[in-house]
C-alpha cells in the first residue's frame, strides 16, 4: 500500500508531514511538534500481539473441510445434497443466494443419513438445495459452537463456493405437475380472445423458476410430442395458465388439442421421455374443474374452478360427480356494468345457504342468508354493479357442501 501512493506522496506540494516521515513511519514512530505518531508496524503488532494472547482467541472453532459439489449434472427441479465434514459445532448451517445481486438465505444442515450426509453421526453434514436452473448457486457454510464459530470459505460473504448445474438435462419428476383442469368451460373464465375454452393449470413445486420451453404436452401417450413448449418460464411456487382449444395463433399460451369432457390422459414429458407428470380422469361435469388439493401434492377431487390460484378450499365439492349437491352457475359472465347477475343454484334438498362475494383480496364485500328450495332456482343480483373491473367470487355454504365460481366485471 505505501509503494502504491508513493509517487503521488512525493508530488503532493501540501503534505502535512515530509516524505521522510512518510518513509519512516511504516515500521517507526514519527515526532512531530507534541505528537508522537506510532508506526504502522508498531501499532499493528502490538495488537496482534493483545489479540492473539486474549482468552477469546483460545477458543476453539468447528472445523470445516470437504465441502461438495462444485460442478454437478442434474435435473432442473431436482435437489442437491450440499456435504461437509464439520467437527466441533453445535450448529451447522448452509446459506445460499441464486443470483450475485440476491441475499444469501439460509437453511439447517444435519447428520442425520436422511440429508444425502452418508451415515448417521459420521461427521458428515448435510442439506438438500434445489438449484436455480439458470445453472449457478452461490453457497458457504457456517458453523459454531458454544464458544466459537466458523466460516468456510473463510472470507464469506466475499467469497463463496458455486454450484453450477449443467444445462439440458430435462426437469425431474415432479417438480412441475398438473395441478387443475377444466374439460368444460361453458361460464367459467374466458382466453385473451373472450372464448370459454377449456384450460390446464400447471404449478412449480419448487422454489425456483423453471423454464418450460421444448417440454412436451399431450393427450396421447402413444404420441407424447404432440405440443411443445415455446418460450415460458413458470415461476417459483407459482402457476401457469394453458388454454386447450387448438387455437395456437391467438395471444397466449394454447396446445394444438382440446380436452374430452368424457375423460382421457394428459402427460407432461421432457423430449428424452422421461415423465414429469401425468394425470387420467373420468368424465367432467360443466364448469367443474379437476383439480390437486392441496397444490402439487394431494389427490384429485371435483371442485369449483380457481384458475391460476391456490386450489385452497377442499371442501368446495362435496361427493364425486353424478352425487346429489349443490351447484353454481352465474350469468351473464363477463358481467357488463349496467347488468344484473343471475345465480342458477340447485340444492338437491330444502335446506339453508349462506351466499357471499368474495375479492381477489379474500375479503367479503357481500353476504345474504338463502333459504334454498330442492331443485334448480334463479336469483338476481345488482351488488356487481359498482364493483371495479376484476375477477371475484360467488360463494354459497349449506349443510351439505361449499361451492364457489368466478366472476368477471368488465367495464
Amino acid at each position: 500500500m505505501q509503494a502504491l501512493i508513493n509517487t503521488a506522496v512525493q508530488e503532493d506540494n501540501n503534505k502535512l508531514y515530509s516524505y521522510a516521515d512518510f518513509q519512516a513511519n511504516l515500521l517507526n514512530n514519527v515526532v512531530s511538534g507534541n505528537f508522537n505518531i506510532p508506526g504502522i508496524a508498531t501499532l499493528m503488532e502490538a495488537r496482534e500481539t493483545f489479540l492473539l494472547n486474549h482468552a477469546e482467541w483460545q477458543n476453539v472453532p468447528p472445523g470445516i473441510s470437504n465441502v461438495s459439489p462444485g460442478t454437478i449434472a442434474t435435473l432442473i427441479g431436482s435437489s442437491v445434497p450440499i456435504t461437509a465434514a464439520v467437527t466441533n459445532a453445535t450448529l451447522v448451517r448452509l446459506r445460499f443466494r441464486f443470483n450475485r445481486a440476491g441475499i444469501f438465505e439460509e437453511i439447517p444442515m444435519f447428520d442425520d443419513g436422511a440429508h444425502g450426509d452418508g451415515a448417521p453421526g459420521d461427521g458428515i453434514f448435510g442439506a438438500m438445495l434445489t438449484p436455480n436452473a439458470s445453472g449457478k448457486t452461490d453457497y458457504y457454510i457456517y458453523a459454531e459452537n458454544n464458544t466459537a464459530a466458523m466460516f468456510s470459505p473463510q472470507r464469506a460473504e466475499h467469497e463463496f463456493y458455486t454450484l453450477t448445474v449443467t444445462s439440458g438435462m430435462g426437469i425431474a419428476a415432479g417438480a412441475v405437475v398438473i395441478n387443475e383442469l377444466l374439460a368444460a368451460n361453458d361460464q367459467g373464465i374466458t382466453d385473451p380472445e373472450g372464448q370459454y375454452e377449456d384450460w390446464i393449470e400447471l404449478y412449480n413445486t419448487t422454489s425456483s423458476d423453471i423454464p418450460l420451453e421444448g417440454v412436451f404436452l399431450s393427450d396421447d401417450a402413444a404420441n407424447p410430442g404432440k405440443w411443445t413448449f415455446p418460450a415460458a418460464t413458470i415461476p417459483a411456487g407459482g402457476y401457469l395458465l394453458l388454454w386447450a382449444d387448438e387455437d395456437q395463433s391467438q395471444e397466449g399460451l394454447h396446445t394444438n388439442f382440446k380436452l374430452s369432457k368424457n375423460g382421457e390422459e394428459i402427460l407432461l414429458s421432457n423430449n428424452d421421455g422421461t415423465v414429469i407428470d401425468e394425470v387420467t380422469f373420468s368424465a367432467q361435469e360443466t364448469d367443474i374443474s379437476w383439480g390437486r388439493c392441496p397444490d402439487g401434492t394431494g389427490a384429485f377431487v371435483a371442485m369449483s374452478p380457481t384458475p391460476g390460484v391456490a386450489n385452497s378450499d377442499c371442501t368446495t365439492l362435496v361427493g364425486e360427480p353424478g352425487e346429489g349437491r349443490i351447484t353454481l352457475r352465474v350469468f351473464p359472465n363477463p358481467l357488463v356494468m349496467g347488468q344484473s347477475l343471475t345465480l342458477a343454484i340447485h340444492s338437491p334438498a330444502v335446506q339453508e345457504g349462506y351466499l357471499s362475494l368474495i375479492n381477489a383480496l379474500g375479503a367479503e364485500l357481500y353476504a345474504q342468508r338463502l333459504l334454498l328450495h330442492a331443485g334448480m332456482q334463479e336469483i338476481g343480483l345488482d351488488v356487481l354493479n359498482n364493483l371495479p373491473q376484476g375477477l371475484y367470487w360467488m360463494r354459497v355454504a349449506t349443510a351439505t357442501g361449499v361451492i364457489s365460481t368466478t366472476v368477471a366485471v368488465q367495464h
